[in-house]
């Protein structure tokens, strides 16, 4: 029951916060008879280990909001294709904003449209930023990051791609499940994902952050220095265990780190999730060095985001899409929708993007604040591709990933 505790004492905090933000806008009820709306169709952003909770989260605290307009939820994948038309509000990963943006889905969002902005981690709210102009408002947060046991020294201190890799060792093993104790667990299962680990080693090699990466053009163009960092991790893995994909149990990594498998792993800070609540104890993490320069001045974290459709025609209903959108972005929906529940004893430790919402997180979730820790201690910026995200990805993402494969242990 400390989740719901610790939302209902927010809350009073935060509303108060909320009604002393100075913005005059009308209620929902208001909106939604100016614009005769009976329901707003959103898409959540569908990789989170509790995806029901947010939905439960957020059908309530809409309730309170407007109760005569319905939300209707809809299932959309951001990687396989553009926002469908009847999509009102969508969650996003942003390395498809220049894409989303240039191609005319996302709505211009004025800077007093967006409620508590101070609130927000500046990488990912600048990240959604274009001159004077925002087009999404950050929701979570998200980084490659490397886990291992506190006990580790030689990990502890690798700050290095090079250092990472000396203390791991290559080719230490070539099952599917590591040794205990032996080798590094990864995902490169996907393309998009080794595609995205190739341009976050491209960008840590040169050493400069840019929402615009130099995309290849043509599979001879593909940077070969950011493929063999990449072709380290495999080689620290093995390719069977890079490969492993499980719909079912998307977080089996993590599971077989907690059981004592491998030395460390890359994953995401909500992999902790299923960890157990003595491998909690006992493991640390830092963001995944992709390079081996000391020098480099660029941490690329991800960030699920909130777009509003910029289709809607109608003034009143874009009111409720807006309004939906802050709420889908609030401290409150966001302690809700990533802590315990009854059923879930822990939180989804999903990274936020409130400085809030991880203080109050970190209070009852020590983790929250290494969590906080690991984006601090960076140089965060936001991951995004360019304009050309969609086409480059489906053109090259097989052929990267195919160069890294042919770098692993034989």
């Amino acid at each position: 029951m400390r989740g719901p505790r610790l939302y209902g004492a927010l809350t009073v905090v935060l509303c108060v916060l909320f009604s002393t933000s100075g913005c005059a806008v009308k209620t929902s009820a208001d909106l939604s008879r100016d614009a005769d709306v009976a329901f707003l169709t959103v898409a959540l952003y569908p990789y989170v280990p509790r995806l029901e909770q947010f939905q439960t989260a957020l059908r309530n605290a809409w309730q309170d909001e407007a109760p005569g307009v319905a939300l209707k939820f809809e299932d959309w994948d951001c990687y396989d294709e553009d926002p469908p038309a009847n999509l009102d509000v969508f969650v996003f990963d942003a390395v498809f904003f220049d894409h989303f943006r240039t191609a005319g889905y996302l709505s211009q969002i004025e800077p007093d449209e967006i409620l508590d902005r101070d609130d927000f981690l500046s990488y990912a709210l600048d990240g959604c930023q274009v001159g004077s102009q925002y087009f999404a408002i950050p929701q979570l947060g998200c980084g490659s990051a490397l886990f291992y046991r506190k006990t580790d020294e030689a990990l502890a201190a690798a700050v290095t791609l090079d250092e990472v890799v000396e203390a791991v060792g290559e080719c230490v093993y070539k099952t599917e499940v590591p040794p205990k104790g032996e080798g590094l667990l990864v995902d490169l299962s996907g393309g998009v994902t080794s595609a995205c680990l190739y341009l976050d080693a491209l960008e840590q090699n040169y050493g400069r952050y840019t929402p615009n990466p130099p995309l290849a053009p043509e599979p001879p163009k593909i940077d070969a220095w950011a493929i063999q960092n990449v072709q380290r991790l495999i080689r620290m893995a093995s390719p069977a265990q890079a490969a492993y994909y499980s719909e079912e149990h998307p977080y089996q990594r993590a599971a077989w780190f907690s059981e004592g498998a491998g030395r460390a792993m890359i994953g995401y800070t909500e992999s902790m999730s299923v960890m157990s609540a003595e491998t909690r104890a006992q493991i640390a993490f830092k963001l995944m060095p992709l390079a081996s320069r000391k020098d480099a001045r660029v941490s690329l974290f991800y960030s699920d985001v909130i777009g509003v459709n910029a289709g809607i025609r109608d003034p009143g209903k874009r009111a409720l899409a807006l309004k939906l959108a802050n709420l889908m972005a609030s401290a409150p929906f966001m302690i809700e929708s990533i802590g315990p529940t009854e059923t879930a004893a822990v939180p989804q430790y999903l990274m936020p993007v409130r400085h809030s919402v991880f203080k109050a997180m970190s209070a009852s979730y020590p983790l929250y604040g290494e969590m906080y820790r690991m984006v601090a201690d960076g140089r965060p910026g936001l991951f995004r591709i360019g304009p050309d995200a969609r086409a480059w990805l489906e053109k090259l993402k097989g052929e990267i990933k195919s160069q890294i494969y042919a770098g692993a242990c034989q």
